[in-house]
């Protein structure tokens, strides 16, 4: 018995195949089966190529285990399209404990692969996609069996019928939105990368200003991903908020996580699979997530922690990904979008992207390496704060990486009370202090310090309270020893109420900006200090380059606009007015 199977062209066929003309196709019968702890060893024989423009018939093993089976249901399910009476896919009974990443993936299958009127009529004979995801797609739905399932059991995975309760469980309750609405050319963005430097700073591409989908300093996540920056070996993200099933489905399409990687050997035409493993992924989060408490039961190469605070009111905000490649490179990313789809739709977030880290010789000293920043020794002291075992390994990664080419400086922030030490403040606004002392040529009064946030707490009854007396203390120093002197001009930057209303998703794009009315009504000081955005444009201008050197990718214009008379911040209560 054979069934059909879906695999990727580029992760999952050997150079001997991958190069074949698209329209040709190949038959393939199964030679023998041995058991592998991911996924059974298949092995194939081919037995013929022969024209068959735009079909491909793949013909595997019975026993496939998840993700390989759980691929070929997807595009099955998607193929069957909606169900005519509850109007939302019918998903099998073993994808259930899946379904809400299964209806995020079948969703990004619909802009895709956009179904046509002649696509539809061909249903039970599907043609084979060309492009840059080559995918084969199933032959016919009968053909895909149960493991140690009926004929009849078989037919009801594929497509529940009418009697099933099925499509009645999985009736879609609420409107998933395709997620990765901004769609780029794969392959380009280690170029795109190389000539964002010295900075490496980038913006998210918004999906409702198509301007900026296009700007070189512009990335979305895909792109983070992209295998021009290097095949994934392994992955940490660390973040306050994940949606797991959202950032599952963008490494699925990104060709990682949930395909095997598998290797080949060529003996005449003997093709089998040598090795199949999961890729494994590390998630430290911050907010309380149930899905992400039991995510590694159903997928086990997914490790998911919950960072443990020592005080009620301290936070696990760090936005950081850490990725090795298969070359024993690796790369660190540090950003301010948390994992979910509202971040990266249509909200300016903002992004660093290390140069690509590589392993040092063997026998080099662990001392070299570093950065003239001293960014890696940073980053593993701030690391090593987790206190989590799961760390360690990427620990030792790290100290074995050269950061010799990074020129930027690693700020970590950890709760507690902390000190001084030979090498400074260790952390927060005080390490910054420490850092500028020590590097920052000197500054005039009366240049402005700037800041941008996208929440605001209790900074205390005047200015004096704390943003002079402890934010302004730091961030004020230079190399030059301070003397009595004026603070600085304090200037922040926060989105009014008109630029919240005006903005794309209106209304609802404060939904991430807590800050309260009770807690505004406490400090009006804070309005004098308070600019805002009022050009309304898509994209921001970031000049022309002076003495070869480009502008900062600010995400704001400048000159800054202050709160007129009328303006008030954008409160969290507006939402509920």
């Amino acid at each position: 018995i054979h069934v059909v199977c879906l695999i990727s062209f580029h992760l999952c066929i050997p150079a001997s195949i991958k190069h074949l003309p698209k329209t040709s196709a190949l038959e393939v019968d199964v030679l023998n089966h041995e058991s592998s702890p991911y996924l059974p060893g298949l092995y194939f024989d081919v037995k013929k190529s022969f024209g068959k423009p735009q079909t491909t018939d793949i013909k595997c093993g019975l026993d496939l285990e998840p993700p390989l089976f759980e691929v070929t249901l997807v595009w099955i399910v998607y193929e069957n399209g909606l169900d005519k009476q509850t109007n939302s896919y019918s998903i099998p009974p073993e994808l259930l404990q899946n379904s809400e990443l299964i209806l995020q993936q079948l969703k990004l299958l619909e802009k895709l692969f956009p179904k046509t009127k002649a696509n539809k009529k061909k249903e039970e004979n599907p043609v084979l996609i060309s492009d840059n995801n080559s995918t084969f797609l199933p032959e016919k739905c009968s053909k895909i069996p149960l493991s140690g399932a009926s004929t009849s059991t078989t037919a009801a995975c594929v497509k529940a019928s009418s009697e099933s309760n099925v499509s009645k469980k999985q009736k879609i309750m609420h409107n998933i939105k395709d997620y990765i609405p901004v769609m780029v050319e794969k392959g380009q963005m280690a170029k795109k990368l190389e000539a964002a430097a010295p900075y490496n700073v980038f913006l998210i591409a918004i999906t409702d200003s198509k301007l900026t989908h296009h700007e070189p300093l512009s990335v979305t996540f895909q792109e983070i991903l992209d295998e021009s920056l290097g095949e994934i070996e392994s992955s940490v993200q660390i973040n306050f908020m994940v949606d797991i099933g959202w950032l599952l489905g963008h490494y699925y399409f990104a060709g990682i996580l949930l395909v095997h990687r598998m290797q080949f050997v060529n003996v005449r035409k003997l093709i089998g699979f040598k090795s199949c493993r999961h890729i494994p992924l590390l998630v430290l989060y911050g907010d309380e997530s149930p899905e992400l408490k039991s995510i590694s039961q159903h997928k086990p190469n997914v490790t998911a922690i919950k960072v443990t605070m020592p005080t009620p009111f301290s936070t696990s905000h760090t936005k950081m990904m850490l990725f090795a490649y298969i070359d024993g490179s690796m790369r660190v990313i540090v950003s301010t979008a948390n994992l979910y789809e509202d971040d990266w739709h249509n909200r300016t977030q903002g992004i660093w992207i290390s140069p690509r880290l590589p392993s040092l010789p063997e026998g080099v000293d662990t001392k070299a390496g570093d950065s003239v920043t001293n960014f890696r020794q940073d980053l593993m002291l701030y690391l090593v704060e987790y206190q989590i075992s799961k760390l360690q390994p990427w620990i030792a990664r790290i100290r074995k990486a050269d950061f010799s080419s990074i020129n930027v400086f690693f700020i970590g922030s950890v709760p507690g009370g902390h000190r001084e030490g030979p090498r400074g403040h260790p952390w927060g606004h005080a390490r910054v202090s420490s850092l500028l002392q020590k590097h920052c040529a000197p500054v005039g009064e009366k240049i402005p310090i700037v800041c941008q946030s996208s929440s605001i707490g209790s900074l205390g009854a005047n200015i004096q309270a704390w943003v002079q007396h402890d934010f302004l203390n730091s961030l004020r120093q230079d190399c030059v020893p301070l003397g009595v002197s004026q603070f600085p001009v304090f200037k922040m930057i926060y989105p009014s109420f008109g630029n919240v209303s005006r903005s794309h998703d209106e209304m609802l794009g404060g939904g991430c900006l807590p800050y309260s009315k009770s807690t505004n009504d406490k400090q009006p000081w804070l309005k004098l200090n308070l600019n805002c955005d009022t050009t309304g444009e898509d994209a921001f201008p970031l000049g022309a380059v002076r003495d070869d050197v480009p502008p900062f990718p600010l995400p704001y214009d400048v000159p800054l606009t202050r709160y007129g008379p009328d303006d008030t911040p954008f409160l969290m209560d507006n939402l509920h007015a």
